[in-house]
């Protein structure tokens, strides 16, 4: 028994035109994007700079008046205790610990299944490593903002990967 075809139906000229101009557009918009270079990165650099502000500097914190001062008055306004701030170390180094040890194990791992030529073992390693990742350095940041009592300067912190595990705080740290 044979079964009837379903008719194509051809979606509605204004749907297909509409579809055309889009992609149209896009791709001028590309073309355009293409054409002016540079000047497009510059500018977005800029946009990007001022939007995001500390994340994006490249300044020491520790010669910035803004992260010193920024501390200070989070000290002044949340009124934090030693003894909490100590907790609060404490809590986050645990996870950083465990996570960013995760990370290298994962690390590892995956460049065991590269050696052995398994590249669905090592993209799942790289995944894996980058999972441990987000959920560690978070609190890594949070660990050294504590330490070196400076909030900000995270694009810093990320750029030096010994700072990233967390030493034990010291039991007379005074913020």
């Amino acid at each position: 028994m044979k079964v009837p075809k379903k008719a194509v139906v051809a979606p509605p000229a204004h749907r297909r035109t509409r579809l055309w101009r889009t992609l149209r557009g896009y791709g001028a918009g590309r073309m355009r994007d293409l054409a002016r270079g540079d000047r497009t990165g510059q500018a977005l650099r800029q946009q990007c700079k001022a939007h995001l502000g500390d994340l994006l500097s490249t300044d020491d914190p520790a010669s910035d008046p803004i992260a010193v001062r920024g501390w200070a008055e989070a000290m002044a306004r949340y009124r934090w205790p030693p003894a909490w701030l100590q907790r609060r170390y404490r809590e986050h180094a645990r996870v950083a610990r465990l996570m960013l040890g995760a990370a290298a194990l994962s690390g590892l791992m995956g460049g065991y299944r590269l050696g052995l030529g398994d590249p669905g073992g090592t993209s799942a390693s790289l995944g894996a490593l980058l999972l441990f990742l987000a959920v560690g350095l978070p609190s890594a940041y949070r660990c050294g903002s504590i330490r070196q009592r400076r909030l900000g300067a995270f694009a810093l912190f990320i750029r030096r990967p010994l700072a990233w595990w967390p030493p034990t705080l010291p039991d007379d740290y005074q913020p």
